[in-house]
């Protein structure tokens, strides 16, 4: 099993839509046969079966954190001294649990596709 971070599955880039509404850039790995784990580019633990798919065409905007590290390689944007951490003050407070459901474009993760 590789541990190696990825962006997309089945070549779609992955998304997180948070309780604000504000969309993140979500990477992840698959850390063991049957465990994956999913954050965003900002450095914030996605919930399990949340994520959607990007679809071709669709475009949205983004976390402004999540679209300035978007330009590092998967490789670089986990490692911690590559990347400085968002201040809190920029992070907000902790979110309500967000939505299953995308608010526009892209689908739902089945449990399988999230690793669930």
């Amino acid at each position: 099993m590789t541990k190696t971070p990825f962006r997309k599955i089945d070549g779609k880039e992955i998304r997180w839509t948070d309780a604000t509404g504000v969309v993140h850039i979500v990477e992840g790995a698959d850390v063991h046969s049957d465990v994956r784990l999913l954050w965003t580019l900002c450095l914030r633990d996605v919930p399990a079966n949340t994520v959607w798919l990007l679809e071709p065409g669709d475009a949205h905007e983004v976390c402004a954190i999540c679209q300035q590290r978007a330009s590092l390689p998967p490789e670089a944007s986990n490692a911690a001294d590559s990347i400085p951490r968002p201040s809190s003050a920029a992070m907000g407070a902790a979110p309500p649990e967000p939505a299953a459901v995308p608010q526009s474009g892209g689908r739902p993760l089945s449990s399988k596709e999230n690793g669930v």
